[in-house]
């Protein structure tokens, strides 16, 4: 075989990219070699010389900072070397050099070095972050001839005495940033070593996985049966159970006592979803991200006698809030004539949970308008200009503007980007 070949040969197998200049420094000393058997040999000795080949003494060289430590696991990836990629990891020899050089008491020393085989990652272990590795980067049709280092990071921090690392190696393929990051990196008696994981890490992953969901947003005049549809379409793109359900209807005569009771009459929309469909909610009360709707014969039931003890008299909106965050906090804040105002102007039939601090309340007016109030926790506490902007214009004057319809459909949008935002955060 001509050297010509066998530098093609190496050039592929090796991942290598060889300059012109090196290819016409090979061609000269290829022209000194009597046999072109040598030429193998003569490559490899000329190419380590010239440092080009630091792969090559992966497995013999140990790695002597955290860059050349990103540097030697990107090699392995790309080469698909489980051996080198394996030899990175921490060994018995490195925990123990960790331990002695750790400002850890004796006692503690001593602990640990009795324990220290369960520090040690397994080969198995291993082998599952590499496979991991090669699988996220098939995902991403990765082509390692086409992958190149960008720059290698580390983020510092003590612990017991002892540098710890973790390390990003950044680098590009086809013009998109993708990273490996190797978790508690220490420094062994000779080299660097990673001692708890490593893995693939693609930076746009939030968006490209976002890219796979048709989602729908909602329009003008889009009737609230549309949207829950909406909502059930969504929800089987990303492989969740719906949490969407109804709940038994109403009956006319629930409705009548109730308005005679508060002296206001329900929306045409709200009672006929009572009478014909019945309540609905997405998720269960308390749940984060749910959206709750109270059945007409528990707005009834908060009117029973037993519920004056808990300061509810009409499902009003200053009582019903102070109900639910199991505080009297507009009671205190607010005047005698404020709360009043607010109970007796504005009836509450529902409530979306954001989360444990974060309420939306549903509202109705006289006018058969609806509305949404924000409350939350903190601001009873710490932020009293944002209490005041909510709270005070609404004992004056209704804020409610929506058609029901347009309230659920703006609701179920916002339930669908919360969903979406908890299913990209803990996955699939």
């Amino acid at each position: 075989m001509h050297y010509k070949e066998y530098l093609k040969n190496y050039k592929t197998k090796l991942k290598l990219a060889v300059s012109k200049d090196l290819e016409a420094g090979l061609d000269a000393l290829c022209s000194l070699c009597l046999m072109q058997k040598r030429f193998a040999f003569l490559v490899t000795i000329f190419l380590l010389n010239c440092n080009v080949l630091p792969f090559m003494k992966n497995e013999k060289q140990p790695a002597s900072s955290p860059e050349q430590l990103g540097q030697f696991f990107f090699d392995a990836v790309i080469q698909n070397d489980f051996a080198a990629f394996q030899n990175l990891f921490a060994t018995k020899a490195d925990f123990l050099f960790f331990l002695a050089k750790s400002n850890l008491s004796e006692t503690e020393k001593k602990e640990h070095v009795s324990n220290v085989n369960d520090l040690l990652r397994a080969k198995e272990e291993i082998k599952t972050f590499y496979d991991d590795v090669l699988e996220e980067a098939a995902a991403c049709k990765i082509d390692w001839n086409k992958a190149t280092v960008s720059k290698i990071t580390h983020e510092r921090k003590t612990v017991a005495g002892v540098a710890q690392l973790r390390i990003t190696v950044d680098w590009e393929h086809a013009g998109a940033p993708y990273q490996f990051v190797l978790r508690q990196c220490l420094e062994g008696a000779d080299k660097w070593v990673i001692t708890q994981n490593a893995g693939f890490f693609d930076p746009n992953w939030r968006e490209k996985l976002a890219a796979t969901v048709q989602i729908e947003k909602g329009f003008a005049g889009e009737q609230w049966p549309a949207a829950l549809k909406r909502y059930e379409a969504f929800i089987s793109q990303i492989e969740r159970d719906s949490k969407l359900f109804f709940k038994q209807k109403d009956k006319i005569e629930t409705i009548t006592t109730i308005e005679a009771r508060v002296g206001m009459v329900f929306p045409k929309a709200l009672k006929n979803m009572y009478l014909n469909e019945g309540a609905f909610a997405i998720g269960d009360a308390l749940e984060m991200n749910a959206v709750f709707l109270y059945r007409a014969e528990k707005l009834l039931y908060f009117l029973d006698e037993d519920f004056k003890a808990l300061s509810i008299s009409q499902f009003g909106l200053a009582e019903m809030i102070d109900f639910t965050i199991g505080h009297p906090e507009l009671k205190e804040l607010l005047s005698a004539e404020q709360y009043a105002y607010l109970n007796s102007n504005y009836k509450i039939f529902g409530v979306y949970y954001h989360n444990e601090s974060d309420y939306r309340f549903y509202y109705f007016d006289e006018t058969g308008k609806f509305g949404t109030v924000e409350y939350n926790h903190d601001w009873y506490h710490f932020n009293r200009m944002d209490w005041d902007n909510t709270f005070i214009p609404l004992t004056t004057k209704s804020k409610a503007t929506l058609s029901f319809d347009a309230l659920i459909s703006m609701e179920i949008d916002e339930v669908i980007a919360a969903d979406l935002e908890d299913w990209l955060d803990n996955g699939e």
